[in-house]
């Protein structure tokens, strides 16, 4: 896939998903917990997925994932427990240094305070002080993690910024960036408009018009 500048805003393309029934927003669940430090500026990387199960197998299969070149990668997490932190500082340090874009964890995390003084960006549904104290081990690398409704595949396109953070099917990607891209530049254009003076039932044409241009 081939990024597109400049990136959507994570709101306009999750609306242009809802205009086609289909979905991809993750927050929620997802929240965010260490800040890009690109400021407010989006992120785009695909997807390596793991997910963990109960068990006393441990996490060496992460660990040997994280000793990996992972640049413009997003580790995107799938846990079975709510009551455990599964991430935590030495991982988003591991994270830092094999170029990680972000991470996301369908679970909760740790060492917030700590992660944010590292370079990679996370996304988390929960915080939880405790870690798993070897009840859980990776049950898979590489295959899909469901998140809230939404089922992430290895490669996945996923975009971040401080909206949320939305997953998109490499197959057409592409083109759902692009028409996000049309769908914002109509919002801004609104927005313009209506700074200048333009009454708001008038400027908000300009995106009705934009939207039924998309939906044709």
């Amino acid at each position: 896939m081939t990024e597109l500048p400049p990136l959507p805003p994570t709101t306009a393309v999750a609306d242009v998903l809802a205009l086609r029934g289909r979905r991809g927003w993750l927050s929620p669940p997802l929240r965010r917990m260490v800040p890009s430090s690109r400021g407010s500026a989006g992120l785009v990387g695909t997807a390596r997925t793991v997910s963990l199960r109960p068990g006393r197998g441990g996490f060496g299969p992460l660990y040997d994932l994280l000793s990996e070149d992972l640049g413009d990668q997003v580790l995107v997490v799938g846990t079975p427990s709510n009551d455990v932190a599964v991430w935590g500082a030495i991982l988003s340090t591991a994270a830092a240094q094999v170029g990680l874009t972000a991470v996301l964890v369908d679970g909760p995390v740790r060492d917030v305070g700590e992660c944010c003084t590292l370079a990679v960006p996370l996304w988390a549904s929960a915080t939880r002080t405790v870690g798993p104290a070897g009840g859980l081990e990776v049950a898979s690398i590489g295959e899909p993690v469901d998140i809230g409704e939404v089922t992430v595949d290895e490669g996945t396109v996923v975009i971040a910024d401080d909206d949320g953070v939305v997953a998109l099917p490499s197959t057409d990607a592409d083109t759902l960036l692009a028409d996000a891209v049309t769908y914002a530049v109509a919002e801004e254009r609104v927005s313009t408009a209506v700074r200048s003076g333009t009454a708001l039932r008038d400027a908000y044409r300009l995106k009705s018009d934009a939207v039924a241009r998309l939906l044709a």
